[in-house]
Protein backbone atom coordinates (compact mmCIF):
# COMPACT_ATOMS: atom_id res chain seq x y z
CA UNK A 1 0.00 0.00 0.00
CA UNK A 2 1.34 3.44 -0.80
CA UNK A 3 -0.22 6.72 -1.19
CA UNK A 4 0.61 10.19 -0.26
CA UNK A 5 -1.33 12.45 2.49
CA UNK A 6 -1.43 16.01 4.34
CA UNK A 7 -0.12 15.16 7.49
CA UNK A 8 -2.22 17.33 9.63
CA UNK A 9 -4.90 15.95 8.24
CA UNK A 10 -3.52 12.17 8.94
CA UNK A 11 -2.87 12.94 11.98
CA UNK A 12 -6.68 14.63 13.07
CA UNK A 13 -7.96 11.43 11.21
CA UNK A 14 -5.86 8.97 13.59
CA UNK A 15 -6.89 11.11 16.49
CA UNK A 16 -10.63 11.07 15.25
CA UNK A 17 -11.25 6.84 15.69
CA UNK A 18 -9.45 7.10 18.38
CA UNK A 19 -12.76 8.14 19.93
CA UNK A 20 -10.71 9.92 23.24
CA UNK A 21 -13.22 11.29 26.21
CA UNK A 22 -14.84 10.32 29.29
CA UNK A 23 -16.15 6.61 29.94
CA UNK A 24 -18.10 5.57 32.34
CA UNK A 25 -15.78 3.72 35.29
CA UNK A 26 -17.69 2.04 38.24
CA UNK A 27 -19.27 5.33 39.36
CA UNK A 28 -17.57 8.09 37.72
CA UNK A 29 -15.81 8.36 34.63
CA UNK A 30 -12.17 8.30 32.96
CA UNK A 31 -10.65 9.40 30.03
CA UNK A 32 -10.12 6.56 27.67
CA UNK A 33 -9.75 5.31 23.72
CA UNK A 34 -11.68 2.82 22.18
CA UNK A 35 -8.25 1.34 20.83
CA UNK A 36 -4.98 1.87 19.85
CA UNK A 37 -5.24 0.54 16.57
CA UNK A 38 -6.42 1.80 13.80
CA UNK A 39 -7.84 -0.34 10.29
CA UNK A 40 -6.92 1.37 7.26
CA UNK A 41 -8.23 0.95 4.03
CA UNK A 42 -6.58 2.61 0.81
CA UNK A 43 -8.57 2.39 -2.18
CA UNK A 44 -7.01 3.45 -5.56
CA UNK A 45 -10.45 3.13 -7.82
CA UNK A 46 -11.33 6.78 -6.29
CA UNK A 47 -8.32 7.57 -4.50
CA UNK A 48 -9.63 7.36 -1.07
CA UNK A 49 -8.51 6.42 2.54
CA UNK A 50 -11.09 5.19 5.52
CA UNK A 51 -9.54 5.04 8.98
CA UNK A 52 -11.91 2.05 11.44
CA UNK A 53 -11.11 1.64 14.98
CA UNK A 54 -13.37 -0.60 17.36
CA UNK A 55 -14.33 -2.17 20.25
CA UNK A 56 -16.74 -4.54 21.74
CA UNK A 57 -19.77 -1.83 21.86
CA UNK A 58 -18.27 0.64 19.47
CA UNK A 59 -17.09 1.10 15.78
CA UNK A 60 -16.40 4.39 13.74
CA UNK A 61 -14.49 5.10 10.29
CA UNK A 62 -12.96 8.29 8.21
CA UNK A 63 -13.09 8.68 5.20
CA UNK A 64 -10.62 10.92 3.23
CA UNK A 65 -11.51 11.98 -0.17
CA UNK A 66 -8.97 14.49 -2.13
CA UNK A 67 -8.88 14.64 -6.18
CA UNK A 68 -5.03 14.15 -6.61
CA UNK A 69 -3.83 10.98 -7.63
CA UNK A 70 -3.07 10.52 -3.81
CA UNK A 71 -3.46 6.29 -3.58
CA UNK A 72 -0.74 4.95 -5.79
CA UNK A 73 -1.49 1.31 -4.77
CA UNK A 74 -4.45 0.38 -3.02
CA UNK A 75 -4.47 -2.49 0.14
CA UNK A 76 -5.61 -2.99 3.89
CA UNK A 77 -3.58 -2.73 7.03
CA UNK A 78 -3.26 -2.11 10.53
CA UNK A 79 -1.50 0.57 12.29
CA UNK A 80 -0.87 1.72 16.01
CA UNK A 81 -2.34 4.99 16.80
CA UNK A 82 0.34 6.57 19.28
CA UNK A 83 3.26 5.11 17.72
CA UNK A 84 2.39 6.59 14.46
CA UNK A 85 1.21 10.02 15.61
CA UNK A 86 4.47 9.94 17.57
CA UNK A 87 6.18 9.68 14.52
CA UNK A 88 4.41 12.21 11.92
CA UNK A 89 4.19 14.78 14.22
CA UNK A 90 7.72 16.16 13.58
CA UNK A 91 6.77 15.97 9.68
CA UNK A 92 4.99 18.80 7.70
CA UNK A 93 2.77 19.01 4.71
CA UNK A 94 2.69 15.37 2.01
CA UNK A 95 3.91 12.59 3.58
CA UNK A 96 4.57 9.76 1.56
CA UNK A 97 2.95 6.90 3.35
CA UNK A 98 4.23 2.98 2.38
CA UNK A 99 2.66 -0.23 4.43
CA UNK A 100 4.47 -3.75 4.47
CA UNK A 101 5.93 -5.10 6.35
CA UNK A 102 7.19 -2.52 7.86
CA UNK A 103 5.72 1.22 7.35
CA UNK A 104 7.93 3.76 5.57
CA UNK A 105 7.24 7.33 6.37
CA UNK A 106 8.95 10.18 4.13
CA UNK A 107 9.14 13.66 2.86
CA UNK A 108 11.25 16.10 0.65
CA UNK A 109 13.45 16.18 3.78
CA UNK A 110 12.93 13.69 6.89
CA UNK A 111 12.42 9.74 6.82
CA UNK A 112 11.23 7.76 9.14
CA UNK A 113 10.56 3.21 9.78
CA UNK A 114 8.27 1.81 12.12
CA UNK A 115 7.06 -1.65 12.51
CA UNK A 116 3.56 -2.48 11.31
CA UNK A 117 0.53 -4.48 13.42
CA UNK A 118 -1.07 -8.11 12.48
CA UNK A 119 -4.08 -7.74 13.24
CA UNK A 120 -7.11 -5.68 14.91
CA UNK A 121 -8.32 -6.91 17.90
CA UNK A 122 -11.99 -5.83 17.11
CA UNK A 123 -12.40 -6.61 13.40
CA UNK A 124 -15.60 -8.21 14.05
CA UNK A 125 -16.94 -4.70 14.79
CA UNK A 126 -15.29 -2.88 12.63
CA UNK A 127 -16.83 -5.54 9.57
CA UNK A 128 -19.93 -4.25 10.96
CA UNK A 129 -19.29 -0.48 9.80
CA UNK A 130 -18.00 -1.57 6.90
CA UNK A 131 -20.73 -3.43 5.60
CA UNK A 132 -23.75 -0.81 5.94
CA UNK A 133 -24.98 0.65 3.16
CA UNK A 134 -25.88 4.07 3.40
CA UNK A 135 -26.29 4.29 -0.75
CA UNK A 136 -29.96 6.37 -1.16
CA UNK A 137 -30.78 6.27 2.73
CA UNK A 138 -31.63 9.01 4.72
CA UNK A 139 -34.53 10.51 6.84
CA UNK A 140 -37.12 9.36 4.23
CA UNK A 141 -35.82 5.89 3.35
CA UNK A 142 -34.54 4.19 7.28
CA UNK A 143 -30.63 2.75 6.63
CA UNK A 144 -30.86 -0.94 7.61
CA UNK A 145 -28.76 -2.58 10.36
CA UNK A 146 -26.94 -5.95 11.25
CA UNK A 147 -27.30 -9.34 9.21
CA UNK A 148 -31.06 -9.37 9.47
CA UNK A 149 -31.12 -5.79 8.09
CA UNK A 150 -33.59 -4.28 10.52
CA UNK A 151 -34.34 -0.65 9.63
CA UNK A 152 -33.78 2.27 11.93
CA UNK A 153 -37.04 3.75 13.10
CA UNK A 154 -36.61 7.38 13.74
CA UNK A 155 -33.47 9.89 12.75
CA UNK A 156 -32.86 13.53 13.99
CA UNK A 157 -31.03 15.82 11.86
CA UNK A 158 -28.60 18.48 13.40
CA UNK A 159 -25.59 20.06 13.61
CA UNK A 160 -22.36 18.31 15.48
CA UNK A 161 -22.08 22.09 17.15
CA UNK A 162 -25.60 21.56 18.88
CA UNK A 163 -25.06 18.08 19.64
CA UNK A 164 -21.49 18.43 21.28
CA UNK A 165 -23.26 21.30 23.23
CA UNK A 166 -26.08 19.24 24.67
CA UNK A 167 -23.37 16.43 25.46
CA UNK A 168 -21.00 18.38 27.11
CA UNK A 169 -24.16 19.86 29.09
CA UNK A 170 -25.08 16.59 30.05
CA UNK A 171 -21.62 15.92 31.40
CA UNK A 172 -21.70 18.23 34.17
CA UNK A 173 -23.34 14.85 35.63
CA UNK A 174 -20.25 13.02 35.41
CA UNK A 175 -22.20 9.96 34.30
CA UNK A 176 -20.28 9.39 30.75
CA UNK A 177 -24.01 8.54 29.81
CA UNK A 178 -26.52 9.65 27.48
CA UNK A 179 -30.34 9.14 26.91
CA UNK A 180 -31.22 9.83 23.22
CA UNK A 181 -35.18 10.62 22.88
CA UNK A 182 -37.31 11.21 20.00
CA UNK A 183 -40.81 11.97 20.36
CA UNK A 184 -44.14 11.54 18.64
CA UNK A 185 -44.60 15.43 18.38
CA UNK A 186 -41.32 15.36 16.84
CA UNK A 187 -39.47 16.60 19.94
CA UNK A 188 -35.75 15.38 20.38
CA UNK A 189 -33.90 15.64 23.63
CA UNK A 190 -30.47 14.71 25.58
CA UNK A 191 -30.53 13.66 29.12
CA UNK A 192 -28.45 12.49 31.73
CA UNK A 193 -29.96 9.68 34.24
CA UNK A 194 -31.41 10.44 36.87
CA UNK A 195 -29.53 9.52 40.04
CA UNK A 196 -29.82 10.93 43.73
CA UNK A 197 -32.69 12.97 41.92
CA UNK A 198 -29.62 14.77 39.75
CA UNK A 199 -29.88 14.99 35.99
CA UNK A 200 -29.78 16.92 33.24
CA UNK A 201 -31.78 17.79 30.07
CA UNK A 202 -31.21 19.13 26.70
CA UNK A 203 -33.59 20.21 23.72
CA UNK A 204 -30.56 20.65 21.31
CA UNK A 205 -31.34 22.57 17.73
CA UNK A 206 -32.23 20.55 15.28
CA UNK A 207 -32.80 20.92 11.62
CA UNK A 208 -35.77 17.77 11.60
CA UNK A 209 -36.85 14.84 13.86
CA UNK A 210 -38.79 11.53 11.61
CA UNK A 211 -39.81 8.72 12.24
CA UNK A 212 -41.09 7.44 15.27
CA UNK A 213 -40.48 7.72 18.92
CA UNK A 214 -37.68 6.14 20.04
CA UNK A 215 -35.70 5.95 23.11
CA UNK A 216 -31.66 4.82 23.46
CA UNK A 217 -29.23 5.18 26.58
CA UNK A 218 -25.62 5.64 25.21
CA UNK A 219 -22.58 5.31 27.29
CA UNK A 220 -19.45 6.78 26.29
CA UNK A 221 -17.24 9.92 24.09
CA UNK A 222 -19.30 10.10 20.44
CA UNK A 223 -20.20 13.97 19.70
CA UNK A 224 -16.45 15.05 19.40
CA UNK A 225 -16.41 12.36 16.51
CA UNK A 226 -18.80 14.06 14.45
CA UNK A 227 -18.30 17.21 11.90
CA UNK A 228 -21.04 19.11 9.94
CA UNK A 229 -24.48 18.13 9.24
CA UNK A 230 -24.83 14.89 11.41
CA UNK A 231 -27.64 12.51 11.06
CA UNK A 232 -28.62 9.92 14.20
CA UNK A 233 -30.75 6.70 13.39
CA UNK A 234 -32.50 5.72 16.21
CA UNK A 235 -34.89 2.45 17.10
CA UNK A 236 -35.95 1.29 21.08
CA UNK A 237 -33.31 -0.48 22.74
CA UNK A 238 -30.81 -1.29 19.63
CA UNK A 239 -27.70 -0.13 18.52
CA UNK A 240 -27.64 3.69 16.99
CA UNK A 241 -25.98 4.91 13.69
CA UNK A 242 -24.76 8.44 13.73
CA UNK A 243 -23.25 9.94 10.52
CA UNK A 244 -22.01 13.32 9.10
CA UNK A 245 -19.90 13.96 6.06
CA UNK A 246 -17.21 11.53 5.39
CA UNK A 247 -17.65 9.59 9.21
CA UNK A 248 -19.59 7.10 10.34
CA UNK A 249 -20.07 5.48 13.80
CA UNK A 250 -22.29 2.61 15.73
CA UNK A 251 -22.92 2.54 19.00
CA UNK A 252 -24.27 -0.56 20.88
CA UNK A 253 -27.53 0.99 23.59
CA UNK A 254 -26.63 0.15 27.48
CA UNK A 255 -29.39 -1.70 29.05
CA UNK A 256 -29.91 -1.28 32.82
CA UNK A 257 -28.68 -4.28 34.72
CA UNK A 258 -31.50 -6.63 36.36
Amino acid sequence: MRFVIDNKEFIDALSAVSLKGKWPSGGTTKTETISDFAYIVANDSDNSITLYNANEICACSVKINVDLDMVHIGGESVLDIPKLKKYLKPMKGSVRVTIGEIIKLDTETKSATISSVVSHPSFSMISLVRNIDLEGKGVDNMPTFGKANVPFEAAVMLTSESLQDACKTCDVSNTSRYILHTTSNEDFRISSPEINSEKVVVYPETLGVFGEEAIVELTGEFAHFLKGITTIYLKDDFPVLVTSPNRILVKAPRFEPR
